[in-house]
């Protein structure tokens, strides 16, 4: 234990707080409406000690607390919070982990790029899924907690190589999400890394493609299902891209673009069977 841990109430001024902010570079993106509901307490004269604390490591980095430092700053109001500090920063992926703490917020911490932790966060969370159940939407809830999602990530670089592969591509993604598409990209790159890059190329910006490609057809599903009333499930997505993507590695050709369905049996696929 660490016996240079202690706590003291602080008069944080606007000044202060923006100081304290400055030295954030682990936490979790400001949410506005959070930060608001604390400067309407702040005003109103409603802000009280509750236990809650701000948490400074200790090399003095912010730890926790950035959401009631910037309603300090918002408010222009001096306020009394309530410090601990030299906290290991290493401990940081227990704080809030019952509440709104994710995995993401982990990996970000751990010093991943924001633009990418949500995302392998997603595909980490999915894939152990896969690996425990043989299925994509499980629920295992309490089984699976941020730091162990986390721990994934981080066992394993190609999780990031796959979102970096998708983020290259920018806004041009079909209508799928970026973190279930990770997941795919993650596994399709353990079985074969250039044939699905070459191939998720065409899918992404529908580049060179031709009549009876396989890529086309998705591309034109998931136009369609962006307008529809009764949209494709995501699990329903991800068969089709898994099906579409082996069938092309595999040379098997599918004349009819109807006849061209997918279901959870193609799950198979992911770990290299044919």
């Amino acid at each position: 234990m660490n016996k240079n841990i202690h706590m003291e109430i602080i008069t944080v001024t606007p000044v202060m707080a923006q100081r304290y902010l400055e030295r954030n570079d682990t936490n979790r993106s400001v949410t506005k409406s959070r930060v608001d509901n604390y400067v309407t307490q702040i005003r109103n004269g409603d802000w009280v000690i509750n236990g809650e604390t701000i948490i400074i490591s200790e090399s003095g980095q912010l730890l926790n607390g950035q959401h009631r430092l910037a309603a300090v700053v918002k408010s222009g109001v001096n306020v009394d919070m309530m410090f601990i500090f030299n906290i290991d920063k290493d401990n940081f992926d227990t704080i809030d982990s019952g509440k709104n703490r994710g995995a993401g917020d982990i990996l970000a911490i751990n010093g991943m790029p924001k633009s990418l932790a949500s995302m392998v966060a997603v595909a980490a969370k999915t894939n152990l899924k896969y690996k425990n159940t043989g299925v994509l939407n499980a629920q295992m809830s309490g089984l699976l907690t941020p730091a162990h999602v986390a721990d994934e990530a981080e066992s394993d670089g190609v999780y990031t190589d796959a979102a970096k592969f998708i983020n290259s591509y920018g806004r041009h993604l079909m209508h799928i999400s970026k973190g279930r598409l990770c997941f795919l990209v993650y596994r399709f790159f353990k079985i074969d890394r250039a044939f699905t890059e070459e191939w998720l190329h065409g899918f992404i910006t529908g580049e060179d493609l031709h009549s009876g490609d396989y890529r086309m057809w998705i591309r034109d599903r998931f136009i369609k299902d962006s307008t529809a009333t009764r949209k494709m499930s995501k699990d329903d997505r991800d068969y089709l891209v898994i099906k579409a993507w082996h069938y092309a590695m595999m040379d098997r050709v599918v004349t009819s673009e109807r006849s061209f369905t997918a279901s959870s049996d193609c799950l198979r696929y992911l770990s290299g069977d044919k």
